[in-house]
């Protein structure tokens, strides 16, 4: 039912909030063929905006605790990058993919693929999220050639994993996911590699601001 409410969710506000927006694929490329579900947006703060200040179906689920610590968050992280020129500059109207993929039992995680300026240097990336989610302690290693660094932050239950690659950044709160998306990016085996995905997602409606 929850599950349900929350597709609805998505394509009332897409189909809602129209928005003419260039076709970019490049983040889909870090998204393991396992998604169970994708959603694609050109910017996702004027996004999120949208969907938790005019949408109906997004109240309702505010009644949920989930949806209610999800907003909680949204809402105090929209702040934080309205209020941080570098974060906003890094990562302003850039496409984004995040893909739900299940993770154990009924348990299930999301990945988040963004693009970022194309200037962007690693050490900014990391220096902007420091300062956004106040970062108490970060550690780093290498898996399958790129380094992947996990800290803890208030924001979140448990600790954030993120890489950056060819112009991307990469975030989890699973760090099963990340070395995925890893391993994806480096032998191939993305959604793009669907030909049953590439033949629904020809049909979007390109005027609008978000896909699911």
């Amino acid at each position: 039912m929850l599950g349900g409410l929350v597709v609805f969710a998505f394509w009332w506000f897409s189909k809602d909030f129209e928005n003419p927006v260039e076709d970019e694929s490049a983040t889909l490329l870090a998204i393991p063929s396992s998604a169970a579900l994708i959603f694609e947006c050109s910017d996702l703060a004027d996004v999120w905006r949208d969907l938790s200040g005019e949408s109906a179906v997004w109240n309702e689920l505010l009644a949920t605790e989930y949806f209610f610590r999800l907003n909680s968050m949204g809402e105090n992280l929209d702040s934080l990058i309205r209020n941080d020129s570098k974060l906003r500059g890094l990562i302003s109207s850039k496409p984004i993919a995040i893909s739900a993929h299940l993770t154990g039992g009924e348990e299930y995680g999301f990945l988040f693929a963004m693009q970022l300026d194309i200037d962007a240097a690693a050490g900014d990336v990391s220096g902007a999220l420091g300062s956004t989610f106040r970062i108490k302690e970060e550690q780093s290693r290498t898996y399958d050639g790129e380094q992947v660094f996990s800290f803890e932050s208030p924001f979140f239950d448990s600790r954030l994993f993120y890489f950056i690659k060819d112009g991307m950044l990469v975030f989890s709160l699973s760090e099963v996911l990340i070395e995925e998306s890893i391993r994806t990016l480096v032998n191939g085996g993305s959604v793009l590699d669907k030909k049953d995905f590439l033949m629904v997602r020809n049909t979007i409606d390109r005027s609008a601001r978000g896909h699911l």
